[in-house]
């Protein structure tokens, strides 16, 4: 398979040839010299920076005229902003490209064209395509279960609550990662309805109405591997949805 470009549900192939150069990442450091001795102190948070990534691949053709519109439609496609850069069964989202240039070796002008395109990547991340899930039934509350991050670094899922009753004060904590919590109370989460929490936008939803004033304490994460979570409240069905990522 090779690479796609995906932006608004429109997939464009790139030529077969074309292939991707991991230009590298680094950690945000805040570099301070010593004082009075050796050596410096890195105040830095040590989070993953932006990604920088290099396209590179060859356009054929047999006419000048086909070189150009080769040309055209590929540029038109790699300028554009915020899109998905697919490679198989992983994506990445790219925010811009940087430089898009093409020469010509052994003066084959325009029926030979050697392409290289920077692009950048604000989130570092590669995401699997398909969608991880993970659903409890609690009837019991407090109710724990097993939820499994099969990737190789942490993730911020989605957590959706529903129930058929009233539900004004529930809370969900994550006891793998230090007994990380957030509570919900709120006298409007009524039989029927859905709390839509997005640990990794940060929002908070009932039924589509922003309720993040009602909400206590700290969005999660998923560790890599297994992780115990706790629901208390009320019955409820509790499920998390996630994209497991590398780098």
């Amino acid at each position: 398979m090779g690479l796609k470009i995906v932006r608004d549900g429109t997939t464009w192939d790139l030529p077969g040839n074309f292939h991707l150069v991991d230009v590298g990442f680094q950690r945000r450091m805040d570099l301070i010299a010593k004082a009075f001795g050796d050596g410096g102190v890195n105040r830095g948070d040590d989070m993953i920076d932006i990604r920088m990534l290099s396209l590179e691949g060859e356009i054929f053709a047999d006419t000048d005229s086909q070189y150009d519109n080769k040309w055209n439609e590929l540029v038109t496609k790699v300028a554009q902003k915020d899109f998905y850069l697919e490679d198989g069964d992983w994506r990445i989202l790219i925010g811009r490209a940087g430089m898009v240039g093409q020469t010509f070796p052994r003066g084959l002008r325009k029926r030979l064209g050697e392409i290289e395109t920077e692009l950048v990547a604000l989130d570092p991340f590669w995401y699997y395509k398909n969608l991880s899930s993970k659903g409890e039934s609690c009837s019991t509350p407090p109710t724990q279960f097993v939820v499994i991050n099969t990737g190789s670094y942490a993730v911020y899922p989605i957590i959706k609550i529903t129930g058929d009753v009233n539900n004004p004060d529930m809370s969900v904590k994550n006891i793998t990662d230090g007994d990380v919590l957030f509570s919900y109370q709120d006298s409007g989460f009524t039989a029927g309805k859905e709390l839509v929490v997005d640990c990794k936008e940060g929002t908070v939803k009932l039924d589509g109405t922003n309720t993040i004033r009602y909400f206590n304490g700290q969005f999660l994460r998923l560790l890599p591997g297994n992780n115990t979570i706790e629901y208390n409240g009320v019955d409820a069905h509790v499920s998390f949805e996630w994209y497991k990522r590398k780098l």
